[in-house]
């Protein structure tokens, strides 16, 4: 079934390379992505995910964790992508207030708050990583105050 898509091929590369793996996670769909990841797992008995994790590095690894979460679920990216945004010391304001302007409308509230909770409270990720008006606009937006 899995050879129906477009890009099984990427089951085949026991390492990833990059030209080729920006090929096949933008040729796909959703569907034929977790199919590959399910096929993936059960051919190294790891996750495309943990692959990615190892193989990359900084940007790129964020860029193809980023890339592999959406194709899974685009609320899970948008999650991983907003902790990232706050983790580590200070926080990459630019990316939150990006994040936010173009995904709060949608995902918002219980939605942004279930995603986000693998990898903790959002809320209380806000409170502690920013204040003031900004914190404010931020709780708001996201449907948390």
């Amino acid at each position: 079934m899995v050879k129906s898509c477009k890009s099984y091929h990427f089951l085949y590369l026991p390492s990833i390379q990059t030209q080729q793996s920006v090929k096949y996670l933008s040729n796909t769909t959703h569907e034929c992505f977790a199919k590959i990841c399910d096929a993936y797992q059960n051919k190294y008995s790891k996750t495309l995910r943990e692959t990615i994790k190892k193989e990359f590095s900084f940007k790129s690894q964020y860029a193809y964790l980023l890339a592999h979460d959406y194709m899974i679920n685009p609320l899970n990216a948008i999650a991983f992508a907003i902790n990232y945004s706050m983790k580590g010391l200070g926080t990459d304001d630019a990316s939150l207030i990006a994040l936010t302007a173009l995904f709060s409308d949608y995902y918002r509230g219980e939605q942004i708050v279930q995603a986000y909770r693998q990898y903790g409270d959002l809320k209380k990720d806000i409170k502690g990583d920013t204040k003031g008006r900004y914190q404010d606009a931020l709780l708001k937006q996201w449907g948390l105050e």
